[in-house]
């Protein structure tokens, strides 16, 4: 589990984490809460850069998830075969599958101060080898703290 806790805003970040995640050749899947988040992020990847924008695929316009190495949704499960799940924003993990993704990457900017509590809570429920809060400043990612399980 990966906590990317931003200075910018997620909209300028998740495309370049998703980028980097497509570099590696995987896939990823992003987890919204509502319709209006899925077309946000439809969009933005669509338009992050004037020069590229990044192939994906969501529920509301796209069939066949397992065609898209990019997928959005609100389902809390992994259609596109994906190893990274991108969740953007403080979701119900009561339906969250943890072993639907090899790899959880939480995106919270600073200021969402109850969706971080719990999704250090959500972590500290877990018992994974990692769990890490990585910052985004000054265009760097910057590896802050060591999250433990309360099964440690």
């Amino acid at each position: 589990m990966y906590w990317c806790n931003t200075l910018q805003p997620k909209e300028k970040v998740l495309p370049h984490v998703v980028e980097k995640i497509l570099a590696q050749r995987k896939r990823c899947s992003i987890l919204n809460q509502s319709i209006p988040e899925i077309e946000l992020w439809d969009d933005r990847l669509w338009t992050f850069s004037s020069k590229s924008f990044l192939a994906h695929g969501n529920e509301l316009k796209d069939e066949n998830p397992e065609d898209h190495p990019v997928w959005i949704t609100q389902e809390c499960a992994n259609r596109n075969h994906s190893q990274y799940g991108i969740f953007t924003n403080c979701v119900n993990t009561d339906v969250v599958d943890i072993d639907a993704f090899s790899c959880w990457i939480w995106m919270l900017e600073t200021e969402e101060i109850q969706a971080f509590q719990h999704a250090v809570l959500f972590s500290k429920s877990r018992k994974w080898k990692e769990s890490w809060i990585w910052k985004y400043h000054n265009k760097q990612w910057e590896k802050e703290e060591w999250i433990t399980s309360s099964s440690e």
